[in-house]
Order: structure tokens, then C-alpha cells, then sequence
């Protein structure tokens, strides 16, 4: 009976996972790989005795509400195998590593242009949850600073004492559970809030983290949007959005992604209009302990 290994990644691995990396649609140099590692990036390996099989990238990030959740980012495996079984493979054992790091959730984004991929997930994880909606640097900036007049709404980076108690109040209206200790942990761990005042009143709240990358450096995940019902509701939200998009490409990240959940139709139509591109579907595990 053939019998593999699930380990992580060590330099000795370099040059092995170099080689089932380069398999990637955007290539993959040495230095692209320790800068992602050197970013919270994690690598995981599927040996068939000595020789690398798979491997499996993923960052495990901060949430409002939970100490950490894991998103994978890269799954690859050699093509001469029954098909998905070494994928099965790595799932179960990355669903175990979820189990032990206390992580809630595990996620995977797939490519909506992968119809194979996309029956595999169907099958191990059933429907997608969300849409994935992505902008990019190149074409945002060539739209020449796409920021509403509204002279009515304010919007900045949430860093004071003052605004955090006033992101809190906003962010327990959706997420019930969330405490001043929690968020506190998750801004100390690079996740980012901005706000919208209108009338010098929080009405608007975006959180966002920055995640690396294997080619891209870092990018920019837009995990929450959130904005109290007003008769400004869809303004108030496109003015912040937008404000993050210029702040965010005017720092240099390459992209910035969202998702939504697959029944939220308003808020895909938002999303679009607002020039985000729908490039992928969402997949995720309940990990119970």
C-alpha cells in the first residue's frame, strides 16, 4: 500500500516546491516564495515517500469575531494521479490543521473559468457560499481617481481611541459577539477599519486585510461592509468603498478582493457597478471540534 506524508515546509523543501509551484498560471520565482513565507504565507506538503506529490498554500488570518480563520490559497498536485485524490488528500489533512489551530473555517477560492476544479469543490464542499469580486491597480487608476463628490460624508482609516468605540458600536450592530478585545486583537494583527461619518455620525464601516501573495506581493482582501439603513444607504457605501479602492491602489497593491454571499443579488449588482470583476467562487468547511 502506497503511504504518504503530510508535513510542513522547510527549506530543505525549497527546491522540490519550487518546481510544483512553477506549474501555477503566473510562474513563481525564489525570491516571490520567501517573501510570501516571510508574510504568514504557509506551505504544507504531500510526500509519496521521498518524492513531493502536492503541497498546499495557505494564510491563516485574524477575524473579528474568531481568533483565526484559514483561506487557501494555492492547491497543487502532480498530474499523474487519479484525479482530485491528492487533493482529498490535502484537504483532510489542512481540515486537521484547521482542528488543532482552534480555526472555525477553512476557504478556498476557485476560478469560475475551471469547470473541473469547481465540480471537485461541488462534490467535497457542496454549493459555493460567495462570489468573488476583484478590482484591479491598472484599470482603477486608469479610470482617473474614481471618488464621488459628496460633500455631505467624511471618510478615513479608523486609528483613534474615539473611532474604535465608534467602529465598535457599528460593527456589534452586525456582529453581535464582537467585543473591544477581539477587535483590538485583529487591528494589532493588520486588520484595517474605515469609516464614513455623515452629520459627524459613523454610518458606514469597511474592514480589510492585506495578504500575501505568491507573485503579487501583497495584496488587499475587503472582508466587511457594513452601512446602517439610511436614505443615503447605497451612496454612503459606494463613497467608502471607493475611498478604500484609491487609498489601497495609491499604496501600491496590485488587487483588492471581495466576496459576497451568493444570495446577496444587491449586493453583486453594487459590486459590478462599482467595476468589480467576478473571477471566482468561494468554497468553505466548517471545522467542529
Amino acid at each position: 500500500m502506497t503511504e504518504y506524508r503530510f508535513t510542513k515546509f522547510t527549506a530543505s523543501d525549497n527546491l522540490s516546491a519550487l518546481a510544483l509551484l512553477e506549474e501555477l498560471p503566473h510562474g513563481l520565482t525564489e525570491a516571490n516564495l520567501e517573501f510570501a513565507l516571510a508574510n504568514q504565507y504557509q506551505i504544507f506538503l504531500l510526500k509519496q515517500e521521498s518524492q513531493l506529490v502536492g503541497l498546499a498554500g495557505i494564510h491563516v488570518y485574524p477575524h473579528l469575531t474568531d481568533t483565526n480563520r484559514a483561506w487557501i490559497h494555492d492547491l497543487i498536485t502532480i498530474k499523474n494521479q487519479e484525479p482530485f485524490e491528492l487533493q482529498s488528500m490535502l484537504l483532510a489533512s489542512l481540515r486537521d490543521q484547521c482542528l488543532n489551530r482552534q480555526c472555525p473555517e477553512l476557504a478556498i477560492h476557485i476560478l469560475i473559468n475551471n469547470a473541473i476544479a469547481n465540480q471537485f469543490f461541488l462534490r467535497e464542499a457542496g454549493q459555493p457560499f460567495a462570489f468573488v469580486y476583484e478590482w484591479s491597480r491598472s484599470s482603477w487608476l486608469s479610470s482617473a481617481e474614481q471618488v464621488p463628490t459628496m460633500n455631505d460624508f467624511q471618510c478615513r482609516e479608523i486609528k483613534t481611541l474615539d473611532d474604535m468605540a465608534s467602529g465598535l458600536v457599528l460593527l456589534t450592530h452586525f456582529h453581535p459577539t464582537i467585543t473591544q478585545i477581539s477587535l483590538a486583537d485583529a487591528m494589532a494583527r493588520n486588520y484595517r477599519l474605515f469609516g464614513l461619518w455623515m452629520d459627524e455620525q459613523l454610518c458606514s464601516i469597511a474592514t480589510l486585510i492585506a495578504y500575501p501573495h505568491l507573485n503579487d506581493g501583497m495584496c488587499v482582501w475587503l472582508q466587511d461592509g457594513m452601512t446602517l439603513p439610511t436614505r443615503n444607504y447605497k451612496a454612503a457605501a459606494s463613497r467608502l468603498l471607493f475611498y478604500i479602492l484609491n487609498d489601497c491602489f495609491r499604496s501600491g497593491y496590485p488587487t483588492v478582493t471581495v466576496h459576497t454571499r451568493v444570495s446577496s443579488k444587491r449586493t453583486h449588482r453594487f459590486y459590478e457597478a462599482a467595476g468589480g470583476y467576478r473571477i471566482a467562487n468561494a468554497y468553505k468547511w466548517k471545522i467542529d471540534a
